[in-house]
């Protein structure tokens, strides 16, 4: 039996490694630009729940981590190519792990997700001299709810303190402000375009159906 020498055998081990860690960096790369591409057309948002995307560790906002997904999962005989991926926050990867697409968009676990991850301020005034003035929530719209029940006019909420100050019609006070009668009872707010967004998944096969439309029309990385 012929031995080769432990030199040869050395270098053919280091040329083995060097080629699988060359391998190893080119399919990160390959895949980082995909991850960056998904974050430019999907305008920086989880393909899911729609939180801003951070690109790698953020501390405190580490479930926002921007990662890829496998849309049919690897473990379900999904490929690993641009046509089955696409960005989504690391809380929403978790949270879908090898469930079905259909079955995870309409999930109430989805649901929660973009209940929770909306940051609606908790407290607003339309009063522009106010410190509580925030118009880009405000341009943005938000739905206030008393007790559940939704109020059109109101001019100022504060969620913690549980009220709500509701504009009469058009009457002004001697300040030129709106005048505004005070209600109290569990405020709830969310977002307009939150909202819409969770009635339209309750509409199930018609959000499936725009979703995975959206899916195919969407520009996919070279």
């Amino acid at each position: 039996m012929q031995y080769k020498d432990p030199e040869v055998i050395r270098q053919e081990i280091e040329l083995a490694w060097n080629i699988h860690v060359a391998e190893e960096e080119t399919e990160a790369k390959i895949r980082r630009k995909w991850l960056l591409f998904y974050f430019e057309h999907q305008d920086g948002k989880c393909a899911y729940c729609r939180v801003p995307l951070m690109i790698g560790k953020v501390p405190d906002l580490e479930d926002r981590q921007a990662t890829i997904d496998h849309i049919l999962p690897r473990s379900r005989g999904g490929e690993d190519t641009p046509n089955n991926t696409l960005a989504a926050c690391q809380f929403c990867n978790a949270l879908k792990a090898s469930a079905i697409l259909s079955e995870f968009l309409i999930s109430a676990d989805l649901m929660n997700r973009i209940v929770n991850s909306s940051e609606c301020p908790q407290r607003v005034s339309l009063d522009p001299s106010s410190k509580y003035h925030d118009s880009k929530s405000i341009s943005r719209g938000i739905a206030v709810k008393v007790d559940g029940k939704e109020f059109f006019n109101v001019y100022e909420y504060c969620v913690p303190e549980n009220w709500v100050r509701l504009k009469i019609n058009k009457t002004k006070n001697r300040g030129g402000q709106p005048m505004t009668v005070l209600k109290k009872g569990h405020v709830s707010v969310i977002f307009s375009d939150v909202r819409n967004h969770l009635r339209a998944m309750k509409d199930s096969s018609e959000f499936i159906n725009d979703f995975k439309n959206w899916l195919s029309a969407r520009p996919k990385p070279l």
